[in-house]
Parts: C-alpha cells; structure tokens; sequence
C-alpha cells in the first residue's frame, strides 16, 4: 500500500495512526514470513530448496502483479 504524502498529510492524527499501525503490521508480517522462509531452507535438502525456491518466486511474482 503506497500512499501519496499530500493526501497522508490530509489526514486527521487518528487516521495517520491507523495507516502507521497498518504499516507496520504488514512489516512485521513480512519480516515473519521471512524468517520462516530462511528456516526452512537451512534444514532443506537440495530438493526442498529447489521447490522452496519455486515457491518464493511465484509467490513474489504474483504480490507483484497485485501492485501494478
């Protein structure tokens, strides 16, 4: 979620702390996912890490079709 500064800075201090908590939660989330990720793979067999792999780009090119 990308949001414009001008209409960021329209908004009513609450608002601008409902955006910042929803922010940061989708940071926590990733850097979570993240690490799920990077467990995974360091207990993978060379298999795993060719289907985790797999996994991680699809789903990366799939966020990146939601966002353009």
């Amino acid at each position: 979620m990308e949001i414009s500064r001008v209409v960021y800075e329209a908004l009513t201090p609450f608002e601008k702390s409902a955006v910042n908590a929803a922010l940061f939660t989708q940071g926590v989330d990733a850097c979570v996912e993240l690490q799920a990720f990077l467990d995974a793979c360091s207990d993978a067999d060379e298999a795993d890490l060719n289907m985790l792999y797999e996994a991680y780009t699809a789903d990366n090119i799939s966020i990146s079709e939601d966002y353009h």
